[in-house]
């Protein structure tokens, strides 16, 4: 049943499909999808100084633990979204290939920048009230999921053995 599933969207069934997470997120965050972005690829980040309020650890309140919770929590819905998009879509037709990396790329980038966000305050955090056990464990929890996305974008954007085929084919 499922195999009958396999490559069966094409340009605008997937465009559609990775377009529907990407506003769902823009709704959701409104302003904070942008200031996040803007945050990181601004430098804003990289000068920011410590602040207490980097370590707070409730979820209504900006912190290190907000930007992993939610880092956690979206990268879990939306991986495995791409990873049914992936195997519905054509992969074979380069149009829809594109469309997939094109498609994904700015919910991907975001879900990296809040990873990149708490790895950063964590740093600081670390550099100026010193190393403990769950720190440490954020350390991890970060190399672990930088990892873990490189891995999962290698596999969800690796060309199927027919495109290969034919991109060989063509020189």
């Amino acid at each position: 049943m499922l195999s009958n599933l396999k490559g069966r969207c094409g340009f605008w069934t997937t465009l559609i499909l990775l377009l529907l997470p990407l506003g769902g997120l823009l709704f959701l965050t409104q302003d904070f999808y942008l200031h996040v972005l803007w945050y990181i690829f601004s430098g804003d980040l990289f000068t920011e100084k410590w602040g207490l309020w980097m370590a707070r650890g409730a979820l209504d309140q900006t912190g290190i633990f907000k930007m992993y919770f939610w880092f956690a929590a979206l990268s879990i819905l939306y991986f495995s979204w791409l990873t049914i998009i992936r195997f519905l879509a054509d992969r074979k037709k380069r149009s829809i290939y594109w469309t997939l990396i094109i498609g994904s790329l700015p919910i991907v980038v975001f879900l990296l920048c809040l990873l990149t966000i708490g790895s950063n305050w964590l740093r600081l955090y670390i550099s100026n009230m010193g190393i403990t056990q769950k720190r440490v464990i954020g350390v991890f929890f970060a190399l672990f999921s930088y990892c873990s996305i490189i891995f999962f974008l290698i596999w969800a954007y690796r060309p199927t053995k027919e495109h290969e085929i034919k991109g060989e084919s063509n020189r």
